[in-house]
């Protein structure tokens, strides 16, 4: 059962972790502040001791349970908590991710997003905001 979820705030950015009675633990971010905000207030008490591999099923429950499930912030929280879970299967099972949904493969192809910053190599190696 999900026993405790917590959104930490740092110097620049937020996360979001959940802790289950067994003493797993699953972290997800960084999110920005306005999701923060919604995922605590909105969807937080509809997590809160609830099976955490009933995925599925609290995914189904958020979004049937507003009529702004289908975009903008509402969605971004279902999607903190939706990749939050994951991490949390991941942790239980001592498996990654990509093991648990069926993956197999040695090699994936990379996607990368710049979001705003450069793609010059050298601007790249360094840390954001430095």
């Amino acid at each position: 059962m999900i026993s405790k979820l917590e959104f930490a705030l740092l110097p620049t950015s937020i996360y979001v972790t959940a802790e289950t009675e067994g003493g797993n633990t699953g972290i997800y971010g960084p999110i920005d502040a306005d999701t923060a905000l919604l995922a605590d207030k909105l969807l937080t008490k509809k997590v809160l001791g609830r099976n955490a591999l009933e995925h599925e099923a609290i995914w189904n429950d958020l979004f049937n349970s507003n009529r702004h499930s289908r975009g903008g912030h509402y969605l971004m929280g279902m999607s903190t908590v939706d990749n939050l879970l994951w991490d949390l299967k991941g942790q239980i099972f001592r498996q990654p991710v990509y093991k648990i949904l069926g993956g197999n493969r040695k090699q994936v192809q990379v996607y990368g997003s710049c979001l705003g910053f450069s793609q010059e190599p050298k601007k790249c190696r360094q840390k954001p905001g430095s």
